[in-house]
């Protein structure tokens, strides 16, 4: 029997809202080559396991689900390793999670096409759109993510080294695409729980090879959908945040660490982001008198920095307003 060239690892959690259109966006992709979906629902208590469950009675040889009866992710455990990964037959895996979808038909076609030529490359990627749940930011694309990322972006298709695609910043998790290959004798720290494992993903695979990125617009990305790792984070408390960003330091410095210090210029760069934001959090007035942090300061407008001042010198006044202004205007 023939195996699929690409499985597409799909996870799912109370989206019956959008988990039909994620899934019609895998169907039609146009390719010339086998490829398989692989659904994980983890235990929704909506009606994503149902709609699932039709189109797997639909298309049985291409959708191959797995529902648990328990919700993995609350008892810590990392559902696509876990889960996906080892069940992938697939030469390339290709992610998308159950609140994103494809736009593109020949996405796939497109990223495996070039990964096919060139061996080297170990993860694929292309841009994207955001729809914003809340009505803001419709059809904005979505790299570069912030405006300090604008420089490293080059507005075409492009190689990109591991330093580089960290300073590229945050790239929608559902465009990527990497060989299976890489999840073979993985270094200890890869099933360590930081604080976003799309990052620890791209950082490994980029480690073995090269990233290369697609300037094409071939999937959405839903911002602030109920429940997402993005809405939990802009609701996370000041001990949260601290611990939040810690968690993304320890990842640099220990993908610093595994590449030999080869990206350490670069990875220092992303790293001082994060100790800034964990800085701030903990109401350091450190980071003003730093001079590791001027360039920061210096991007600030008018308005951001004013909005710092408060949260670092007043801290509880800051909260307060904050969660009154979420109270009239329901944030």
């Amino acid at each position: 029997m023939e195996l699929p060239l690409v499985s597409i690892c799909c996870t799912a959690y109370n989206h019956e809202k959008y988990i039909a259109e994620a899934i019609e966006g895998f169907i039609n992709q146009k390719t010339e080559f086998k490829f398989e979906i692989l659904i994980h629902d983890d235990a929704s208590t909506d009606k994503t396991a149902n709609i699932i469950r039709e189109y797997e009675k639909k298309y049985p040889d291409l959708i191959k689900p797995l529902y648990q009866k328990e919700n993995q992710y609350s008892k810590k455990i990392p559902v696509t390793s876990t889960y996906l990964y080892p069940n992938a037959k697939g030469k390339y895996i290709a992610l998308c999670e159950g609140d994103d979808y494809w736009i593109d038909p020949y996405k796939l076609r497109k990223q495996i096409s070039y990964m096919e030529k060139h061996s080297e490359c170990t993860f694929c990627f292309t841009n994207s759109k955001i729809i914003d749940e809340r009505g803001k930011n419709k059809d904005k694309v979505f790299i570069p993510y912030e405006k300090e990322n604008e420089r490293y972006y080059s507005n075409s298709n492009e190689i990109y080294n591991l330093g580089k695609l960290a300073l590229l910043g945050f790239i929608p998790t559902a465009t990527f695409v990497f060989p299976k290959s890489i999840l073979k004798d993985l270094p200890a720290f890869f099933n360590k729980r930081y604080s976003a494992g799309d990052i620890k993903l791209k950082l490994y695979a980029a480690s073995k090879g090269y990233a290369y990125f697609i300037n094409d617009i071939t999937s959405v990305y839903r911002a602030n959908v109920a429940g997402s790792a993005m809405t939990k984070w802009r609701n996370y408390s000041r001990g949260q945040l601290i611990n939040h960003n810690q968690g993304y330091i320890d990842l640099i410095d220990t993908i610093d660490e595994y590449t030999n210090y080869k990206y350490n210029n670069d990875l220092d760069k992303l790293k001082i982001n994060f100790e800034f934001a964990k800085l701030s959090a903990m109401s350091d007035k450190e980071i003003y008198n730093n001079e590791r942090y001027k360039d920061i300061l210096k991007d600030f407008k008018i308005i951001e920095k004013v909005k710092k001042v408060c949260v670092i010198y007043f801290p509880k006044l800051t909260n307060l307003v904050k969660r009154y202004i979420k109270k009239i205007f329901d944030l």
